[in-house]
């Protein structure tokens, strides 16, 4: 027997941890790591953390990705632009310098005869509304799904739909509507600093038009109607106080409502984004203490237990390689990732034609993907390569951001536990999210 390669050794106070990347099993332990493993020695080879001296564990985590990959899945995720355009001006957009154009009426009925056919015999279908700002051709929204959900009625399929939108243009009003109309239920926005902060980064050209009281009031009427509310902070070095005020005051108005989802969206630095000083912007090597902040402030409000840290193997790293998902841009081309849709490698085909899943493009996009790092690496099993844009557009080998703050991530793991009153000695922990 010898140690897994994915174990991660870390001191707390007089304890000595062991976790394991690839089973997300923790064990703390008052004894050594030595005597652990001596006086444990069949507790610690059924939670992964011994494994036969020939065993490959690098495969296995890539074997279990593919099997994955390849399974047939009961349902089908079409991001779908019905713009580019956006009513906002935030100087940090990625999309700045994209071509801004709407779908015309021949790719919204092109876009629903694909959708129909390519959905084939899926018992569910999730509709993704992106942009731009999406609700700037709101009656794109109704037209495609009106044919969907009369579609999917008839063939007994499960449609629901989400929408990532700066909510300006979205009212009380709105909420049944969408939930009747569009089978809603989950919306998405950020906010970009500080009441002021928040205004001046998106500089709508709507008369008194006040966003960010308008963002804070319709929190809680969204969530009054059941729907999943998840909110970004966009943070550089400047505005993450901000965002922690901001995000503790939610969080006492909200207290306890898991319909509601906060994260922190950190603003880097890409070829369309030159509106921010380096020494503003938040350094990778230092995200750790920024997030650990954030996690412990939703801890504070019951709001986040340690299943909810980013600690958990994952089975695939993103929903850009997985085959049943695909985005549909305003000109009716078919790309894998919604955050570069301009760059030719991320194109596999077109609403008419449909995806060419023998182009290489595809074939990027939708494998097994890791490179040689990768195999010695004690992270894969919860980064599995990480962005995959990244590496194909920006050619840039970008890991998790958890890598760079793991026994941080950690430790407030244990802090959690004994708040909680769950640290055992030599009882082996999943910091696994149950399914429910």
């Amino acid at each position: 027997m010898r140690e897994s390669i994915y174990n991660i050794k870390i001191k707390y106070k007089d304890l000595f941890c062991l976790y394991n990347t690839k089973t997300s099993k923790l064990i703390v332990s008052k004894i050594n790591y030595d005597k652990l493993f001596l006086q444990q020695s069949e507790k610690m080879k059924s939670n992964g953390f011994l494994v036969e001296k020939d065993f490959d564990e690098f495969q296995e985590v890539v074997d279990r990705r593919k099997k994955y990959l390849d399974s047939d899945k009961d349902y089908k995720r079409y991001t779908i632009f019905p713009t580019t355009k956006c009513n906002a001006k935030c100087s940090f957009c990625y999309e700045n310098d994209s071509p801004r154009f709407d779908m015309t009426d021949k790719v919204v009925e092109e876009t629903i005869e694909f959708i129909k056919k390519d959905i084939g015999n899926k018992k569910k279908m999730r509709i993704y509304w992106f942009g731009g700002e999406p609700l700037v051709r709101r009656d794109i929204i109704d037209k495609i799904s009106k044919a969907l959900i009369e579609f999917c009625d008839r063939k007994e399929i499960s449609l629901q739909s989400s929408i990532a939108t700066n909510l300006s243009l979205f009212k009380e009003k709105d909420i049944q509507y969408a939930i009747d109309n569009w089978h809603l239920n989950k919306i998405e926005f950020a906010f970009d600093g500080d009441h002021d902060q928040h205004n001046l980064i998106k500089n709508y050209n709507i008369k008194n038009f006040d966003a960010f009281n308008h963002n804070m009031e319709m929190i809680g009427k969204l969530l009054e109607k059941n729907i999943t509310v998840q909110i970004r902070f966009n943070v550089d070095k400047n505005t993450f106080n901000d965002a922690m005020i901001l995000a503790r005051n939610i969080l006492k108005k909200y207290h306890g409502n898991k319909k509601l989802k906060l994260y922190l969206g950190f603003i880097f630095k890409t070829p369309q984004n030159n509106s921010l000083a380096k020494e503003d912007l938040i350094e990778m090597k230092s995200i750790g203490k920024y997030s650990i902040k954030f996690f412990e402030l939703l801890k504070q409000y019951k709001h986040c237990g340690v299943e909810d840290l980013p600690l958990m193997y994952k089975i695939n790293n993103c929903y850009a390689s997985n085959k049943d998902s695909l985005v549909i841009g305003s000109s009716g081309l078919i790309t894998k990732c919604q955050m570069c849709p301009d760059s030719f490698l991320n194109k596999i085909g077109n609403v008419v034609s449909g995806v060419d899943i023998l182009s290489d493009n595809y074939k990027k996009w939708c494998n097994n993907l890791y490179f040689k790092n990768c195999i010695t690496c004690k992270m894969y099993p919860i980064c599995l390569t990480g962005c995959i844009g990244q590496k194909y557009i920006y050619n840039n080998i970008s890991c998790c951001t958890e890598k760079f703050y793991l026994k941080e991530l950690l430790v407030c793991a244990i802090k959690m536990l004994e708040q909680d009153n769950q640290l055992v000695v030599n009882k082996i922990l999943s910091l696994k999210k149950k399914k429910r």
